[in-house]
Parts: C-alpha cells; sequence; structure tokens
C-alpha cells in the first residue's frame, strides 16, 4: 500500500472508531512516570476498566513497589486475574521492577522528564521487561511526546485493513503514522486503537470488530479471521481428552498392578512367617 493510500485510510478509520467508540476512557495524565509503566503492563491487553481493577490491587495489597518487586509471578498472577494476559503482565511488572532496581537502586524515573526524549527511550529500551507498547505508552503519557502505542491485537487488525504488515509489527513501528495522525489526535487515537485491539483480543470473529473493519474498508474482507469449524474446535480437545483418560488408565492400571504385587509380597511374608512358628 502506498504511503498517501495508508494514511487516507488511517485518518478513515479513526473516524469511524470516534463513532464506534465514543465513551472511550481517555489515560490519565497526572500519575509519575514510573506509574505510568506499571499502567501500561496492565492495560496492554485488556480494557481500561480491567486495567484500573488490576493497577489499584497492587496498589492497596503492597505497600511499596518494592514489595511487588519480590512477590512470585504466580502470586501477582493471581491477584491481576481480571486481566486477558494476566501471566504476562505479572512477568512485565516483575521483571521490569527487577530490572530498574538493578540499574538505578531506586523506583524514581522523574529523571526521564528532564533528559532529551533518544536518551530517555534508550534507559526505557534497556530495562528489559518492558515491551515496546509499555514504552510507547509512556512516551505518549508520561513524556507527552508524540508516539501512539499499539498492541499486538491492534496490530493485527491493522494487518487485516493494509494499514500495516507482518513486518511492522515485528519492528513495532508503522511508517508515517505519526505524520498521519498530529500530536494533539495522538492520545485519543491511541485510545480507541487500543479498545479496538481489545475487541479483537476478546472475539476476532465478532460482529462488531468484522462490520467495523469491513466499515473502514471492504476490500478488507479476504483478510479478516476465519472462525474454525466446529470439527476443527473439537479436534483438539477431544485428541487431548482421549490422551489424558489413556494416561489416566495406564495410571490405575499401574496402580492396580503395584498394589496387587505389594498384596502378593505380604501374603507370601506372612506363609513364610508362619511355617517358620
Amino acid at each position: 500500500m502506498s504511503a498517501a493510500a495508508r494514511a487516507s485510510l488511517t485518518k478513515k478509520l479513526y473516524r469511524i472508531l470516534k463513532k464506534a467508540y465514543p465513551r472511550v476512557r481517555m489515560p490519565v495524565k497526572d500519575r509519575p512516570v514510573l506509574e505510568h509503566l506499571l499502567y501500561a503492563c496492565c492495560l496492554e491487553n485488556s480494557s481500561s476498566s480491567d486495567a484500573n481493577s488490576a493497577y489499584t490491587r497492587l496498589q492497596s495489597l503492597y505497600c511499596d513497589w518494592n514489595e511487588v518487586r519480590v512477590t512470585t509471578v504466580s502470586e501477582l498472577t493471581e491477584e491481576l486475574s481480571m486481566l486477558n494476559d494476566p501471566g504476562e503482565a505479572a512477568v512485565r511488572i516483575k521483571k521490569g521492577l527487577h530490572n530498574i532496581f538493578e540499574t538505578i537502586y531506586k523506583f524514581d524515573l522523574e529523571h526521564l522528564t528532564k533528559q532529551k526524549l533518544s536518551q530517555s527511550m534508550s534507559d526505557l529500551k534497556s530495562w528489559r521487561g518492558f515491551t515496546n507498547y509499555g514504552i510507547n505508552y509512556v512516551v505518549q503519557n508520561g513524556l507527552e511526546s508524540h508516539s501512539i502505542p499499539i498492541n499486538g491485537a491492534a496490530f493485527d487488525a491493522l494487518i487485516v485493513l493494509g494499514i500495516a504488515t507482518e513486518a511492522n509489527k515485528k519492528a513495532h513501528k508503522i511508517p508515517g503514522l505519526e505524520r498521519t495522525i498530529a500530536k494533539n489526535q495522538g492520545v485519543e487515537f491511541g485510545a480507541l486503537l487500543h479498545q479496538l485491539g481489545v475487541d479483537f483480543i476478546n472475539n476476532p470473529y465478532g460482529k462488531k470488530v468484522r462490520e467495523l473493519l469491513l466499515s473502514v474498508d471492504k476490500k478488507c474482507e479476504p483478510n479478516l479471521p476465519q472462525k474454525p469449524s466446529a470439527k476443527e474446535e473439537s479436534d483438539e480437545p477431544v485428541s487431548k481428552k482421549k490422551t489424558a483418560t489413556k494416561k489416566k488408565a495406564a495410571k490405575k492400571k499401574t496402580t492396580k498392578k503395584a498394589t496387587a504385587k505389594k498384596t502378593t509380597k505380604k501374603a507370601a511374608a506372612k506363609k513364610s512367617t508362619k511355617k517358620k512358628g
């Protein structure tokens, strides 16, 4: 797709998303940089309402971010169960906090707002655990620069439309996007695109997502996700079920043999004892 066609389609998508999600929630701006980063870990693949619940839970359950850092991933996963990807979010948070602490020995990232953006971006990328989505979210909302955060499912929707490619998704960059969407539109467009991504995660075959994408470009129909047939859906679970049943039966059989063998040994020992007596 040419740059001009991509820009035109992106602008059309923006107009349609505003109509489809008139009550989309805008990001909270008055947070410290670190909190923007941790909130993005919760938000990445979930709705803003679920992300708010998860983030509030972290703040209420733990006395500070260091306690979160030393908490196990399994425990964090349990506390973040309202998210679409609680395990992945838990890893992002724990690993990110660990790497920040190991690097600067504190949980204050306000120095990033005083540096050149290139240096702040370099610092953010050096703390392993945080994703491109989280970094771009912080750049947009914590550092107040022009960067549009795009989660994986939103990229998938853009690929369906032809606005993005698989290579763009891998590089986590769509050429010309920040030129097409002005800085004063970036926060709203990012929030709208995120909502599309969440709907795509929750039901990629749903009527709402399908109709929305077709309203942007009817030519995208061949690229829409195809729902697996009932047979395809049932094949793997049945196979797994049979395997599990076989394993259970084999285990039961082995247990019975072991029990029988044990009983036989006991009986033989008892008989031998009687003869000696």
